[in-house]
């Protein structure tokens, strides 16, 4: 892959309130929170800064002093290798502000700064399955059967699922734009996402046959991105991520629980990837 990318980080805590898994170590942001005695912050930036295919990191995030707290994060800041960036009211305003603020950073690549599990390896298979697609917008799904093979107590653990007609997929928080053109699929995050709890958000993004194809199973997840496609007039593609770990992040304390001890089996075995 030619051209690399630019990795922005959401941080920011949700406006809706203090979010509960915060209070675990009793922490201002739930990205400070420690999974095996490491931020979620820190790891995800160190799953940018090792990948090949990402040339500079951005985080996004209300104060730029939550970062400096932490004194690994604090040098790697001095010496340029991340950069704070003020975030916006919601998800969309704040990928927009990066993009007038900090000059060329197309093509992006986002994600979030609790997707603990996430590692180099994920990043770059992301970033190289959708390039060599040409997207002008992607984002990442892992099927649910990869991540029930890789950790078999997920069966009864309750996930977010979407069900289409190829099989059950969550999302990873993964997601890139290529152009500026594609700025405007970003949009479809301006309430927030969590379009599986809220159906009228994919009503108000994607528009009524879409949300009916969704919601009887009318498309598989390839269908879903052409579809996307046809209602944002962009080449969207869905990347499906055959690592467990992609699709597993830590947004509520079960979660957190989870990627906790996932971790810790991970890096107690030698850091391989699940």
């Amino acid at each position: 892959m030619s051209e690399k990318f630019t990795g922005l980080i959401l941080a920011a805590p949700r406006k809706q309130g203090e979010n509960p898994l915060s209070m675990i170590e009793d922490v201002s942001h739930k990205c400070l929170v420690k999974a095996n005695g490491v931020t979620m912050l820190e790891r995800v930036i160190q799953s940018l800064l090792g990948a090949d295919n990402v040339k500079r990191v951005l985080i996004s995030i209300d104060d730029a002093a939550v970062i400096d707290r932490i004194p690994a994060l604090a040098s790697l800041r001095r010496e340029g290798r991340i950069e704070a960036v003020q975030s916006q009211d919601n998800l969309y305003a704040s990928i927009a502000h990066v993009a007038e603020k900090c000059g060329d950073i197309f093509p992006l690549f986002v994600t979030t700064a609790d997707n603990a599990l996430q590692t180099p390896q994920i990043v770059d298979h992301f970033l190289e399955t959708l390039s060599a697609a040409k997207a002008e917008v992607a984002f990442g799904m892992t099927p649910i059967s990869v991540i029930e093979t890789a950790y078999p107590e997920t069966v009864s653990t309750p996930m977010q699922v979407h069900a289409l007609r190829d099989g059950g997929y969550t999302t990873c928080n993964l997601y890139a734009l290529t152009n500026d053109r594609a700025l405007r699929a970003a949009e479809v995050m301006r309430g927030g996402g969590q379009f599986r709890k809220r159906n009228w958000r994919i009503l108000k993004a994607f528009g009524l046959f879409n949300l009916i194809g969704y919601r009887y199973k009318l498309y598989s997840l390839q269908g879903l991105a052409r579809a996307a496609s046809r209602r944002f007039k962009l080449n969207v593609v869905a990347v499906s991520m055959p690592f467990a770990d992609a699709g597993v992040d830590a947004d509520k304390e079960s979660s957190f629980n989870f990627v906790d001890q996932a971790l810790k089996k991970r890096e107690s075995a030698g850091g391989a990837v699940g």
